[in-house]
């Protein structure tokens, strides 16, 4: 069974913050590649710097290739030496100057050559997508889609419903909550982690810096996400697919929300030292649960649909 646990003073206004995830990185690259460099490509202006890991105490001639194999530019390694992270002798190459623009460039080190790259000015134009994309991959309730996603990503629904009573009983540290009378069908939002927990102050953060984010378009004139640029379900309905997202987590939050009229006891007032707060009778109309999760943490890796809690 999932827990709705504890309170939290709350408006229905608040909003979650997550990390962005990027797409797959590019065909051929190569995480043990002995030449690491970014594993998107570089814009023409922007620093362009490369790691080899070589044991020559002296700096080594790097070759930028072009696509057809013609030199772009060349020059010298300086020597960074020992690493105590990675444990390897490492040598840095700058071709920051380059300004040639295409794709298929190598940079070639002593012996080593990188995998194929690009220079391009539209480098980063989808990464906002990207970003956007980490909370459809991290909805609950629904099937994350291999037309959105592609097949590695794509997964049937997990909590859904999304079912959850208030948590009774004593917890670790001995206190005794009372639990409620109702159950709250709490379906949609983004899971915060691989526990599949979901939160309405971290989910807050998120939903608003998202809200935030369309008013800000709205101001400055801006087009990113109008309706069916990202790649959701609700793409091409007429409502902007950056409101469309925020939606699938306000739709919970609101949900959170505790019964009018309910009479519990809470924890109150400020905790001092290891002393646990007494738990005092309030109406808690109003308020609303702060999370949702299950008793246990769910082991790892599980997939939300691959959970078997009773």
């Amino acid at each position: 069974m999932r827990f709705a646990t504890a309170l939290l003073a709350a408006s229905a206004a608040a909003v979650l913050a997550g990390c962005a995830t990027l797409s797959d990185a590019p065909a051929g690259a190569d995480d043990a590649a002995a030449v690491r460099m970014s594993q998107i490509g570089f814009a023409p202006g922007a620093p362009k710097r490369a790691v080899v890991a070589d044991a020559s105490a002296s700096p080594l001639a790097w070759r930028l290739l072009g696509p057809s194999g013609d030199v772009v530019a060349e020059g010298r390694t300086r020597v960074f030496g020992q690493d105590r992270y990675s444990g390897e002798h490492l040598h840095l190459a700058e071709f920051s100057e380059a300004r040639a623009v295409g794709e298929g460039f190598r940079l070639e080190i002593g012996a080593e050559q990188s995998r194929p790259f690009a220079i391009r000015t539209d480098l980063y134009d989808r990464l906002p997508y990207d970003a956007l994309a980490y909370f459809y991959h991290n909805r609950a309730s629904t099937p994350i889609e291999a037309r959105y996603v592609g097949e590695r990503w794509a997964r049937p629904a997990g909590h859904a419903p999304d079912l959850a009573t208030c948590y009774s009983g004593a917890d670790d540290n001995g206190a005794v909550w009372p639990g409620c009378d109702y159950t709250l069908d709490v379906s949609k939002g983004w899971y915060d982690a691989g526990d599949h927990g979901k939160y309405v102050v971290n989910g807050g953060i998120a939903l608003w810096t998202l809200l935030n984010y369309h008013e800000r378009q709205q101001h400055a004139g801006g087009a990113l996400f109008a309706d069916g640029t990202a790649a959701i379900p609700e793409a091409g309905n007429g409502v902007s697919d950056l409101l469309d997202e925020a939606r699938w987590q306000l739709d919970f939050m609101l949900a959170m929300q505790i019964p009018e009229g309910t009479q519990t006891r809470a924890p109150v007032g400020v905790k001092q030292g290891g002393a646990d707060m007494p738990f005092t009778p309030i109406d808690a109309s109003g308020m609303a649960h702060h999370k949702v999760a299950e008793e246990q943490w769910t082991p790892l890796p599980t997939a939300p649909h691959e959970i078997t809690w009773a």
